[in-house]
């Protein structure tokens, strides 16, 4: 009357049951109904993303396509503009490519000098012979700042993190030396 068929769970154990023993009128032919239980599902046909694996290899062909098709190309850009100063093409927004190359390069040919001559890159300007005007003129830093600067920079302590004090512990009163047994006097009398 009903031939059996073989039923694969999801960890492939094979499972036979009647074809009259369906999920949904089992109960009505008087068949007992199958249902397997798993803890990550509530049926067994909530389980097909846990089968949803490859059989087979993907292609070479196939995978070329998929990477090579034409929404994953490069973009054409469209804010390209030309530099103010030099005139070559940039992003709009960008510092140009070529400016920054040729400031790279003054900066590396001044570098390069300073270390033929050895000079302090901090002590670049003589002032000695100069009045203290220009002086003035031509490092307003060197005035004196305000004291209360002086001040709040001097007090290292309300800026600078340090590790925390640990508290005062009192020391623990010392105990009386136990003397051994062996050398105990005996009780005089």
């Amino acid at each position: 009357m009903f031939r059996s068929v073989l039923t694969r769970s999801v960890l492939g154990e094979a499972l036979a049951a009647p074809i009259g023993a369906s999920l949904t009128g089992a109960g009505s032919l008087g068949l007992p109904r199958i249902s397997l239980r798993w803890p990550w599902s509530r049926d067994v046909e909530d389980t097909s993303v846990l089968e949803a694996v490859p059989k087979k290899r993907t292609s070479h062909r196939k995978k070329r396509q998929r990477q090579l098709a034409g929404n994953n190309q490069q973009k054409p850009l469209k804010n390209l503009g030309r530099c103010p100063a030099c005139g070559h093409f940039k992003r709009a927004h960008t510092l140009c490519m070529n400016c920054a190359e040729e400031i790279r390069q003054v900066w590396k040919l001044r570098d390069k000098q300073a270390a033929e001559a050895k000079l302090d890159p901090t002590k670049q300007y003589d002032d000695s012979g100069a009045s203290p005007e220009d002086v003035a003129l031509n490092f307003p830093a060197r005035h004196s700042r305000p004291s209360e600067y002086q001040e709040k920079l001097a007090d290292k302590e309300e800026y600078v993190l340090g590790r925390p004090k640990t508290l005062a512990v009192p020391e623990k009163p010392r105990k009386a030396k136990q003397v051994p047994l062996k050398q105990r006097k005996p009780y005089e009398n």
